[in-house]
């Protein structure tokens, strides 16, 4: 099945005067960037249902006019941005597959909700006071934080799930961790 928006280059989808957008990904990734970056920005998004690994190319832009919420456990590929993602009681897992650099500042919310980095040899930066009450797990690549609060506002920090990489916390200053911390990998690594 093709993709609900699919972009080959850099792209902005303004919903101004279009309150909301649903989309229900039961089986098709509803954004394939193949390259560039997709901006949405100006309505509320609401995403449900169980898409496939996305691809990892390209960089998804949430606006801070975006309301982004997520109806069901979601995976997106590369992300930035600056708007607000409700996750109810579900997982979102951001796949970076190999992009470097990626920042959200956004606010990541949701009683019960849960957090995921994957994509080896990716980093993701968390700059947004999270208020998610779940569990955080870095299972590939770097997952960088400019304090606790990045990691929302209880649950457990995991590291490593037996996979090949090397799955880091990096702080981007003096960290103090006020949360109980599992390494289960090896080489899992916090970086300050």
């Amino acid at each position: 099945m093709e993709p609900a928006i699919a972009t080959f280059g850099s792209l902005t989808i303004n919903g101004a005067g279009a309150p909301s957008l649903l989309l229900n990904a039961n089986g098709f990734q509803p954004f394939s960037i193949s390259t560039g970056i997709l901006t949405v920005k100006n309505f509320s998004l609401d995403l449900s249902g169980t898409p496939p690994a996305p691809a990892t190319t390209g960089i998804l832009n949430i606006d801070s006019s975006v309301n982004y919420v997520v109806s069901s456990s979601q995976q997106l590929g590369p992300t930035q941005g600056t708007g607000p993602i409700a996750l109810g009681a579900n997982m979102l897992t951001l796949d970076t597959g190999t992009a470097t650099g990626l920042e959200y500042e956004g606010i990541i919310s949701g009683t019960g909700a849960s957090l995921t980095k994957m994509g080896t040899g990716g980093s993701q930066t968390l700059k947004g006071t999270n208020t998610y009450t779940g569990d955080t797990m870095i299972k590939e690549g770097t997952l960088g934080i400019v304090s606790n609060d990045n990691l929302g506002t209880s649950g457990t920090l995991m590291l490593g799930t037996g996979l090949a990489d090397t799955p880091t916390l990096q702080s981007q200053s003096t960290l103090t961790l006020s949360r109980p911390v599992e390494l289960n990998a090896t080489s899992s690594m916090i970086e300050t």
